[in-house]
């Protein structure tokens, strides 16, 4: 799987506690890396 669409009931809180508790988890489980391979937050389009 290359991804996955979330929606979130009430977005800002809910966001927050994903990214808290569930990312961390699938990072642990190996399913997910903290930033994908050759991503480049820095660079401009």
């Amino acid at each position: 799987m290359d991804g996955a669409r979330f929606n979130f009931y009430d977005f800002g809180p809910d966001l927050d506690r994903f990214a808290r508790t569930v990312l961390p988890l699938m990072h642990e489980a190996g399913l997910r890396n903290p930033e994908p391979a050759g991503h480049d937050m820095g660079s401009a389009a």
